[in-house]
């Protein structure tokens, strides 16, 4: 059964009733409409609940902000990245791991140096070491420090190492290069208990709350020469 539309122009218009729903064009005004089921007054496409009527379908309209595609241009990229790396770097030079780790580098040396210095004298001091009579002087042969350092370098560090007497342990304070070791005995069992410093290049150290002191045999003029 035909269906019979007027147009807001004016024109009358007959459709066949397998145009219902679906977009027509007025051949008057050219305006598109949709055919409605009972015919009568048609008006041109409009949208409903945000979507443009086109025929029995709707079609979303694009909506700005959400949804909507996101450019970034190289130039607002490159500030954006220069702006997060260089805090970043900063943070590792100045303030973060790499400045812990240079700093403990420069550390290291002179404490393995300290350690080498105070406990050889201790040992040398508790063996009643006499240089004229041996060649083969007791002492430290090697140090490992156990260092973990991460954001900074910590004020103690723990040690180990082999020396004549067997394995000692002990720590180092890396503020005031101020050592504590238990040190095998060279005569008997049991440890001593070593402590000192080296300060201004004078060797301090005490074995079980005493200095420990040892003699040199001064160098002949041979030796000197």
């Amino acid at each position: 059964m035909p269906i019979s539309c007027t147009c807001q122009c004016g024109k009358a218009l007959r459709l066949k009733d397998e145009w219902v729903g679906k977009q027509a064009k007025c051949p008057g005004c050219g305006i598109s409409f949709v055919v409605p089921a009972l015919g009568g007054p048609v008006k041109a496409a409009t949208t409903v609940m945000g979507a443009e009527v086109w025929g029995s379908r709707q079609r979303p309209q694009e909506k700005e902000g959400v949804g909507a595609s996101f450019s970034m241009s190289p130039m607002v990229m490159a500030f954006i990245a220069i702006a997060i790396l260089v805090p970043l770097g900063i943070f590792l030079v100045k303030i973060g791991p790499l400045r812990a780790q240079h700093q403990w580098k420069v550390i290291e040396p002179q404490a393995d140096s300290d350690i080498t210095t105070v406990l050889t004298r201790a040992i040398q001091s508790e063996s009643s070491f006499n240089t004229a009579e041996s060649r083969h002087a007791p002492g430290v042969q090697a140090v490992t420090m156990d260092a973990s350092i991460i954001t900074h370098v910590p004020e103690v560090v723990r040690f180990t190492g082999k020396s004549s007497n067997g394995f000692f342990k002990g720590t180092y304070n890396t503020k005031t290069g101020d050592i504590d070791a238990d040190v095998p005995r060279s005569v008997g069992t049991g440890n001593m208990k070593v402590t000192g410093r080296v300060k201004d290049g004078v060797t301090e150290a005490q074995v079980d709350g005493k200095e420990a002191k040892v003699i040199f045999r001064p160098k002949t003029k041979d030796e000197m020469d």
